[in-house]
């Protein structure tokens, strides 16, 4: 396989790879979980994703999260994803980029006993 031949005066001046901060997508979950007034159970209802697995990802406990799920959670709570992993500035917002209409206005039903 040959290598790209890309002019090293490019390469020199890049930046560093950020790393995901685990701990900080961990806070940004549970603001914008509460925000919405859910619980843990809610949110996992409502974005296919264990209860077990969102409280390890909200400790900063889980070493890994897929791009599907990532989305799935955003696309719940309301938030960009960029967002969720600390690389947007700002508030929370409202999505408008594609998420299913379903998760939007997603309405929980109490949780029978």
């Amino acid at each position: 396989m040959r290598k790209a031949n890309i002019p090293r005066k490019h390469v020199e001046h890049r930046k560093p790879l950020q790393t995901l901060d685990l701990a900080q997508l961990g806070e940004r979950l549970v603001i914008a979980r509460e925000r919405k007034g859910w619980t843990q159970q809610d949110l996992s209802a409502v974005a296919l994703f264990s209860r077990t697995g969102l409280c390890r990802l909200e400790r900063g406990g889980k070493p890994w999260v897929s791009v599907e799920t990532l989305y799935r959670l955003a696309c719940a709570l309301d938030v960009s994803t960029d967002w969720l992993l600390g690389l947007a500035r700002g508030d929370t917002s409202r999505l408008d980029d594609g998420c299913p209409e379903g998760i939007h206005s997603a309405r929980l039903s109490p949780i029978q006993a």
